[in-house]
């Protein structure tokens, strides 16, 4: 058979092509560095339809460091963040914001189940107890969340390597009660509350001192 050197190239052509006329699904939930499954995949495939934001196109279901490299250009691209980290600003993570902004790009609505809601949980003034041992944290929602503080004796940390307590109920009380502390240590802590759509706020870092 004489081989003419043309047959692979319409196929590889058409399969390139095809890859951006994929029907994309709505994000459901906020996504971050090390996040897997098929919302990461979603939020690939977007993102390499403009290779200016993703060059790397890879569609694997993991958010590494290639994927939030892509996210931080989409923000700035949409004026949504264009600094900071994942943990104070946003930068580089799918909050609702920025995940709110991809789904209507996409044509699909945002929030879990198909939910327009992109508002986070209003969070009032927290109260605080603390003992030799350990602390108590409280504070109201103006919707029903659960809620997490994370914490830890340095200052900045990871929120998504710092220990933590949390209050799984959705409702609109929240209490934590952080266990296991060092006696007559200052700890710096942040809270988070997220609401049933999976719209998360956090606060700004505050400090309290065991006994």
């Amino acid at each position: 058979m004489k081989y003419t050197g043309y047959s692979i190239i319409p196929a590889l052509i058409l399969a390139l092509v095809a890859v951006p006329m994929i029907a994309l699904a709505a994000i459901d939930v906020q996504l971050d560095v090390g996040a897997r499954g098929e919302d990461v995949r979603e939020l690939q495939a977007f993102l390499a339809k403009d290779v200016s934001l993703y060059p790397e196109g890879l569609v694997t279901g993991y958010y590494g460091t290639l994927t939030q490299s892509a996210v931080e250009r989409f923000q700035c691209q949409e004026d949504i963040v264009c600094g900071g980290s994942p943990a104070i600003s946003g930068y580089g993570r799918v909050g609702p914001q920025t995940m709110a902004v991809i789904n209507a790009q996409m044509g699909t609505p945002t929030g879990t189940g198909g939910s327009t809601d992109v508002w986070a949980p209003t969070m009032s003034d927290d109260e605080i107890v603390t003992a030799t041992n350990g602390a108590t944290v409280s504070w109201t929602t103006n919707e029903s969340a659960r809620s997490r503080v994370m914490y830890g004796t340095v200052w900045p940390f990871l929120y998504s390597t710092a220990s933590f307590g949390t209050d799984t109920s959705y409702d609109l009380a929240q209490t934590i009660v952080l266990a296991g502390l060092l006696p007559n240590t200052t700890y710096y802590y942040v809270r988070e509350s997220v609401d049933i759509h999976g719209n998360v706020m956090w606060t700004t870092a505050s400090t309290f001192t065991t006994k």
